[in-house]
């Protein structure tokens, strides 16, 4: 009768363990098996704890550097592919009121700076602080019922007279002129007049530049009607214009440049785009939204407790107002009033609160204008007028020259200090590099211990050994009456 050979229901330990070693790629791991001395042994021992070591530190430092460095920063100069937009460019002449229109309509100048305290009561010098406080604030109560008397006379809110009474801007703006030739600056008052504290700005869009360099941009024209000022102790009262520059489409920023009068002022212009990740908590900016502003957040963020409670908006916030805008009564006795007690109780959280609301935008543009200006005009172009009223027009003038150095920008942009597959990759190689493993290897370790594990549960259950025993008498017998056969 043949012998048949009867296998043990688990397989030797020893045996796995060396059919393990045989077959996997870990470094020194067969050498530390095979090993017949003591000490190579022990030196295998030592050499793959070491290993283990490295390999635990190296992956510990690269998954430490993933969670807390995710993102890392680029810094490019690059060449735009076609042409660019000159940005649109606000004009803001420093002053509120048309001194003419308040004349044609009989308002008196103490009338006209209490109508103007509802912009604000900052003053830019002591003296002019005291002048409002002894001409204007002491007389508020009598100020307040001819207010009211003179709107009640001319038929109008508070909203219609400051719009009324303030410049327009085609008293501001000459002419503008871009590659293509002259164009109107003025050809939507809804969208080129901006209502700040200083009074009305007013936007021009931006020319298509296609070349780089100077009279390639726009070119604007400012004339400043001084004999027409209204000037007002809680104003700038400055020889000049300020000048901001926005993003096409966007809103404006807190730039500010300042140009005297009688000046031709050069603005070339450089570019800094930056092109950011909101990745919180890391850093946190504000996803593409083109009805976005910084100002206008900042602004609704602080002022918005205060509006609900006066049932009115400040003046200066121009389209960004909820509520009709508050008259000097309003502004002095609830919005100023509300808005200090606000501040002075929670003003801490409150600024940190709109910091973190008023996040920057993730995408935006940034422009730099190198400002240069000389005098314009001289005496000799005197000649080229036709009257002193012409010539004084010319004198109260600014030319603006705005354009690109050259066409292309710094770009600034934020990208992952680590992709996933990088993530992955760098620590295979740790891996790899210590242990010359890999991901078959891995999964031959896993197999190797987790059958090692149910082999060892196996032997210490007694009914399944009985089982396994049983089957294995079963086969012996099958096998046996099949070769008798």
């Amino acid at each position: 009768m043949p012998q048949v050979e009867v296998y043990p229901c688990r397989c030797d330990e020893n045996d796995a363990m060396t059919k393990f070693c045989e077959i996997t790629t870990f470094h020194g791991l067969r050498d530390w098996y095979n090993a017949d001395r003591f000490y190579l042994r022990v030196i295998w021992t030592v050499v793959l704890i070491g290993a283990l070591s490295a390999v635990a530190f190296g992956c510990y430092s690269i998954l430490n550097e993933y969670i807390s460095s995710p993102l890392a920063i680029s810094y490019l100069v690059k060449e735009a592919d076609g042409d660019v937009h000159v940005p649109d460019v606000i004009v803001c002449p420093l002053n509120r009121f048309n001194g003419k229109y308040l004349k044609e309509k009989n308002i008196s100048d103490s009338l006209a700076w209490y109508m103007q305290l509802s912009f604000g009561l900052a003053t830019k010098h002591p003296y002019m602080r005291k002048f409002m406080i002894e001409n204007i604030l002491s007389k508020i109560e009598t100020l307040k019922v001819e207010a009211q008397q003179m709107l009640d006379r001319l038929g109008m809110s508070f909203e219609m007279f400051v719009q009324e009474a303030s410049f327009k801007c085609n008293d501001v703006l000459i002419q503008c002129q871009g590659p293509q030739g002259i164009f109107n600056c003025c050809y939507d008052n809804s969208n080129t007049t901006l209502m700040t504290f200083a009074g009305n700005c007013f936007r021009i869009p931006g020319v298509l530049q296609q070349l780089p360099g100077y009279g390639m941009g726009i070119s604007v024209v400012v004339h400043l009607p001084k004999d027409n000022f209204h000037i007002s102790p809680n104003n700038f009262n400055s020889d000049g214009i300020l000048v901001k520059l926005a993003e096409r489409g966007t809103e404006i920023g807190h730039d500010m440049t300042f140009i005297p009068t009688g000046s031709y002022a050069l603005l070339p212009l450089r570019a800094t785009k930056y092109d950011f990740i909101n990745n919180p908590p890391y850093f946190e900016c504000k996803p593409d939204d083109p009805s976005y502003g910084r100002v206008s957040c900042f602004d609704d963020c602080i002022y918005t407790v205060a509006e609900k409670k006066c049932n009115c908006s400040h003046v200066a916030l121009g389209s960004q107002r909820r509520y009709p805008p508050c008259d000097t009564d309003q502004f002095l006795n609830c919005l100023q009033v509300e808005l200090i007690k606000q501040l002075k109780e929670q003003w801490e959280e409150i600024f940190n609160i709109c910091r973190r609301r008023c996040l920057l935008q993730c995408v935006r543009t940034q422009y730099t204008a190198q400002v240069s200006y000389l005098k314009f005009p001289i005496g000799e172009t005197r000649r080229f007028v036709e009257s002193d009223e012409q010539w004084e027009e010319m004198k109260n003038s600014i030319v603006l020259d705005i354009y690109f150095e050259r066409l292309g920008f710094t770009l600034i942009k934020h990208y992952p200090s680590m992709t996933e597959q990088g993530f992955l990759a760098n620590i295979g190689g740790q891996y790899s590099l210590w242990l010359g493993g890999s991901f078959l290897t891995l999964v031959q370790l896993i197999l190797f211990i987790t059958r090692c594990i149910w082999d060892q549960l196996i032997s210490k259950c007694p009914i399944t050994n009985s089982k396994r025993i049983a089957n294995v008498s079963h086969a012996f017998l099958f096998k046996t009456e099949k070769i008798n056969r």
